[in-house]
This record gives structure tokens, C-alpha cells and sequence, in this order.
């Protein structure tokens, strides 16, 4: 009966989430689209067609695939997703953007292979986690120093595409993993420490980085500030405000004309908090907890080490990501470009959501209390 509650629990907030998502990308997307594509409908339809269908699809999938089978395999999902990462650098198959190279562009069908990592290292590091008893947990030179190195090859190619917020994200779901596994609170803080070194070289010899950061640290010191680096932060903070206790009312956001950029993407908690306000804010806030909550169950019930750190680690992904979109809407974090998870137009970050539920409700269906 509570291995039931626990799937059933994480479907609901994951059918919730999906619908009201879509619901608010149509919303905040209205705008753009009309104006990009002259069809309002333009990017949620792009949603449902290239995000929603194949990720429902692999949900079931993943719901019916033993995650057990994984384990024998996640070294070289690792190794193929790796050869992808390269794959971006190469001009007659990547798209490149105005400073970045991410996406792999093979005839109508476009992805990026970064968002793929938050299964297949999580995959990698579940099964070789659950090998390991707990004096080679402990160790630093068996379990602590190895991560640190396949954190640092993976981070390469990552760094240079440049898709540094997934590798933040990644970063802190390995070390939630790491932590339920047992390994001393000391290497933990060592890899905080190294984390936090390498996150502040990565800035300081990036100009656009450089100045995210100033911007955070004093978004609104001169109107040229507000213009050029701090706009998208303060256009954020002027539609959170708007919001005030209820919001101005569904649709009838003024920041998506226009004015908020990125507003069906990175920013679009912005909107919902315009929108629906403070109270629009407890909910969406609440739908992640309750989200986290039934992953908590999933691994805590789960039937062995592998699938609890497996659980630990998708569920520490969906979650860390969320907070750092609505941190960085709030202005409580430097601007990183990410998703909200179910809410953000993005195929490719809807489709490794879905699927990364679907290996959840698989891992609660072999409940160690059934």
C-alpha cells in the first residue's frame, strides 16, 4: 500500500506540475511567438510535439524498465553521452549561438547533449556508489578523489560549450549522493571547497560571467547597469514585485511584452509570480516539496543502495535546479540560464524530466516493504 501512495504521490504532482506548465508557457510564450513566428500557439505546440510527447513516452518506458538493468550499462550511456559533449564542437552538426555551442542539429531534430548527463552520471555514479562498502565510502582515495576526477574531465567540455549552470546543477546532485552514501562530512567539504575554487576561476576569467556577478553583487548602481548587464534581473524583480499578495491576473502580465527577456524560458517564474503573486509563488514552492517529498519516500523505501542513490540523485537534479531558477529570479543567486523544471519551454529539459520520473516510479516499484 505505501510503495502505491509513494508512485501515486509522485504522478500527481508530476501530472500537476506538466499541466499548469504548459498552461503558463502558453501564457508567458503568447507574446514572443506572435511577434517571432506570427502564430501565438507557436511554442507550445513546439512543446507538446518535440518535449511532452517523447517525454510521456519515455516516462512509461522507464516505468516498465527494470533500473536494476542499469546498472550493467550506465558506464557506457556515460561514455556515449560523453562522445555527444564532443559532438557540439564540430560545425556541420552543432548549432551555434551567439557565444555558445550546445546543441546537436541532425536533419529536423535538434538536442542537447549536456541535459542528458543529469541521467547518465547520476546512472554512473548510482551503481558504482552501491559497489562500494563503507570503508571504501569513507575513503578518500577510493570514492572522494575519483569523483573529483570524473567531475573535472566531464566539466571540459561542459565549461567550453559553455553550459556551466548544468555542471552547477550536476555538481549538487552528486554531492547529495554522495552524502546519503556515508562518505565523511570533511571530504564533503572538501568538495564544496574545491567546487566553490573552481566556480570562482571559471568567472573571474569569463567577462560575461565577470559581470553576472557584479550585477548580483550591485544590480542597480548606475541606469546604464539597469540597461546592459542587470536588465534581465531587474525586469525580474519589477514583475515579482508587480505581483504583490494575488497578482495582476492570469494573462494579464505587462513584462512579457517585451520587456522581460527570455520570459518562456529562464525567467518565466517571473511571470506566474507578475501573474499570480505571493500566493502564485507558496504554490509552485509547495509543488516542488511535495515532489521532493515523494522522492524522500522512493529512496528511503527503495530495495537497495542503488536505487536509493539513483533516487537521491534524480530527484537532488529536479529539485537543485528548480531552486536555482527561482533564487535566480528573486536576485538571491548570480543569472544562470536555466529551466524550471515543467514549466520552461526547452524539448530536450522536459524530455530528461519525464524521464527521469519514470526511473523514479520504477525504483518505487521494488519497494523493500512489499
Amino acid at each position: 500500500m505505501r510503495r502505491f501512495s509513494n508512485n501515486r504521490l509522485l504522478l500527481i504532482i508530476t501530472a500537476v506540475m506538466l499541466l499548469v506548465g504548459l498552461i503558463m508557457l502558453m501564457d508567458a510564450s503568447s507574446v514572443a511567438a506572435q511577434q517571432k513566428t506570427n502564430n501565438v500557439f507557436f511554442y507550445i505546440a513546439h512543446q507538446l510535439l518535440m518535449g511532452v510527447l517523447p517525454g510521456l513516452g519515455l516516462l512509461l518506458f522507464f516505468n516498465w524498465f527494470d533500473y536494476h538493468r542499469f546498472k550493467k550499462i550506465s558506464f557506457w550511456l556515460l561514455v556515449i553521452n560523453l562522445i555527444l559533449l564532443l559532438l557540439v564542437f564540430i560545425p556541420q552538426l552543432s548549432i551555434k549561438e551567439v557565444r555558445a555551442m550546445r546543441w546537436i542539429q541532425l536533419g529536423s531534430v535538434s538536442f542537447q547533449p549536456s541535459e542528458f548527463l543529469k541521467i547518465t552520471l547520476i546512472l554512473f555514479l548510482a551503481a558504482w556508489l552501491a559497489d562500494k562498502d563503507k570503508k571504501e565510502i569513507t575513503s578518500f582515495r577510493k570514492t572522494t578523489l575519483p569523483v573529483i576526477l570524473i567531475i573535472g574531465i566531464i566539466s571540459l567540455p561542459i565549461i567550453k560549450q559553455p553550459a556551466t549552470s548544468i555542471l552547477i546543477i550536476l555538481a549538487m546532485a552528486v554531492w547529495f549522493m554522495m552524502l546519503i552514501a556515508g562518505v565523511k562530512p570533511f571530504h564533503l567539504f572538501i568538495l564544496v571547497l574545491i567546487g566553490a575554487a573552481a566556480l570562482f576561476a571559471i568567472t573571474h576569467f569569463s567577462s560575461y560571467r565577470l559581470n553576472r556577478l557584479k550585477c548580483f553583487l550591485s544590480p542597480v548602481t548606475n541606469d546604464q547597469n539597469i540597461l546592459n548587464e542587470c536588465y534581465q534581473l531587474n525586469q525580474s524583480l519589477i514583475g515579482i514585485g508587480s505581483g504583490g499578495l494575488l497578482g495582476v491576473g492570469f494573462g494579464k502580465s505587462v513584462q512579457k511584452y517585451n520587456y522581460l527577456p527570455e520570459t518562456y524560458t529562464d525567467s518565466i517564474f517571473a511571470i506566474i509570480s507578475e501573474e499570480f503573486g505571493f500566493l502564485g509563488i507558496l504554490v509552485i514552492i509547495g509543488l516542488y516539496l511535495l515532489f521532493l517529498l515523494a522522492v524522500f519516500r522512493i529512496a528511503r523505501s527503495a530495495s537497495d543502495n542503488f536505487g536509493c542513490y539513483l533516487a537521491v540523485g534524480l530527484g537532488a537534479w529536479i529539485i537543485s535546479q528548480a531552486f536555482v531558477n527561482i533564487s535566480v529570479s528573486g536576485g538571491l543567486i548570480p543569472v544562470m540560464g536555466l529551466p524550471l523544471p515543467f514549466f520552461s519551454y526547452g524539448g530536450t529539459s522536459l524530455i530528461v524530466t519525464l524521464a527521469s520520473v519514470g526511473i523514479l516510479l520504477n525504483i518505487g516499484r521494488y519497494h523493500k516493504y512489499s
